[in-house]
């Protein structure tokens, strides 16, 4: 994505559209949980055209250019740790993050991880959203 910031939609909050969930963030440091609340709503506003693709690797691969775009913004930025963005953040769609149940009805599942500066260590997001193929 070209933007540095993704922004909250306008649209109502759909039942596939349930926030991501963030474990291991106990709330100790709250620039840190208000960091990554910022990154949750922008993922999850910033790929809700899924609903729109068909649950396939081209789509997978346009979600992970997609999240990794916004994320290497945010590691330049100096939000994130690491020389370089594969220390800094992973993201991860493929089979090995959905099961055929999920495939065969159209739930498409990503996993991100994130290493903010401070406490440094990895948060991890699982997104997952309803795709086109949707039963």
């Amino acid at each position: 994505m070209k933007e540095d910031r993704l922004t909250q939609s306008d649209q109502p909050e759909h039942p596939q559209n349930a926030p991501i969930s963030v474990p291991g963030a106990e709330g100790k440091y709250i620039g840190l949980r208000r960091y990554l609340v910022y990154l949750e709503n922008s993922l999850d506003t910033g790929t809700e055209w899924v609903v729109f693709e068909p649950n396939n690797e081209t789509t997978w691969t346009k979600v992970r250019d997609c999240i990794g775009g916004f994320l290497t913004n945010q590691w330049r930025a100096g939000a994130l740790k690491g020389t370089r963005p594969e220390e800094a953040y992973f993201v991860h769609c493929d089979q090995t993050t959905m099961t055929q149940n999920d495939l065969d009805n159209g739930r498409l599942v990503c996993v991100v991880g994130v290493a903010p500066v401070k406490p440094a260590e990895f948060e991890i997001f699982r997104i997952a959203k309803w795709t086109s193929d949707h039963k």
